[in-house]
């Protein structure tokens, strides 16, 4: 959490071209979480059968 909050901070004060670096994290965001959640549902789902 603490690198999130860096990481805002960083594109807030940072020089030009703030609006395309906060488009470009928000999309990798929504990219990034569901991609995991797939990822970590079908890795417990296959934990569960295994046992």
């Amino acid at each position: 959490m603490r690198q999130l909050h860096y990481t805002v901070l960083t594109l807030l004060h940072g020089r030009g071209g703030n609006m395309v670096k906060l488009v470009s994290l928000t999309l990798g965001l929504l990219v990034g979480v569901p991609a995991l959640t797939v990822l970590f549902r079908e890795s417990v789902e296959d934990l569960l059968e295994a046992a």
